[in-house]
């Protein structure tokens, strides 16, 4: 079935993974040990995705993130990751990830915004008012050019 196959490249992507790790251990500046690496993660997170399966995506996520924290795809991992806990409403785990993406000047204007504004929704549901008078303030001092309600 194509569920089966997604699983298995799922598999196969997180082998090829752990091996270029290996590889890179030994040649660090190896491009192409690189590009396996990182499209090796990638291409995990694409099959976990296509599986439509949440527990593959979030691990998918947290491999990439924990295997490449640094990566050229981590900051858009991590709103994945975001977005994924904000939709099961998982709003503590969500909030600490948009708030961090929000704060993180590696991040476009774009994802930073959209994080502050999401980070400002999971403590709406949360209901902790407090905090979320404090953050948009704060996210308003980050984000001068835009006003977050």
């Amino acid at each position: 079935s194509q569920l089966k196959r997604y699983k298995d490249a799922t598999r196969l992507f997180h082998r090829a993974t752990l091996a270029s790790a290996q590889d890179l251990k030994s040649k660090p500046n190896d491009k192409t040990a690189q590009q396996i690496f990182e499209g090796s993660l990638l291409g995990e997170i694409a099959m976990a995705e296509a599986q439509g399966d949440l527990i593959a995506r979030e691990q998918a996520y947290n491999f990439y993130l924990t295997q490449n924290p640094k990566g050229t795809q981590a900051v858009i991992v991590r709103y994945q990751r975001a977005q994924l806990y904000y939709g099961i409403k998982k709003h503590s785990d969500a909030f600490n990830e948009f708030n961090y993406l929000a704060n993180n000047t590696d991040a476009s204007k774009d994802i930073r915004t959209k994080s502050a504004v999401l980070a400002l929704d999971c403590l709406a549901a949360q209901k902790d008012d407090k905090s979320l008078s404090l953050k948009a303030l704060e996210y308003a001092r980050l984000l001068p050019e835009r006003r977050l309600e």
